[in-house]
């Protein structure tokens, strides 16, 4: 199985262009493990990234974290300085159940354990072709239940 690996962080960059054009193949950013919903050429809302069908297993592996100040409100920050990526913040927000930068206040939160990491890898190789997808909302059908 080939090794995945994070070649650089989306934030080390001198310019925010850089930083967006690294973010394009960054395999740990949000964008790029989530599928997309399209709606008339435009991306309405990325869907549940590929980590959320993980969960259950990621919890198995999950430390507790105290949040300083300086990163409350600021997930990336808490990545940045855990992980060595402002990435995988989403990971972060996932284990704790938030769904809003503003929910980031508490004092201490779960995080994956960065020692364990090699289970991110194992997901994100074993999940390549499945990741980054774009959905056309023209072809989504509903079903009445």
């Amino acid at each position: 199985m080939p090794k995945f690996s994070n070649k650089y962080d989306s934030a080390d960059h001198a310019d925010i262009r850089d930083s967006i054009n690294a973010s394009k193949t960054n395999k740990l950013n949000i964008k790029n493990v989530s599928n997309k919903i399209n709606s008339a050429g435009k991306i309405i809302w990325l869907s549940n990234n590929i980590f959320k069908k993980y969960k259950n297993i990621l919890a198995q592996y999950t430390v507790e974290v105290e949040v300083k100040d300086h990163q409350k409100y600021k997930p990336h920050f808490l990545s940045k300085e855990y992980y060595g990526t402002q990435d995988l913040w989403y990971l972060i927000m996932l284990m704790n159940d938030m769904t809003s930068v503003m929910e980031f206040t508490k004092d201490t939160v779960k995080v994956f354990d960065k020692r364990r990491i090699e289970l991110i890898n194992k997901i994100l190789v074993e999940n390549q072709n499945k990741l980054g997808n774009t959905i056309e909302l023209e072809d989504l059908t509903y079903k009445k239940i």
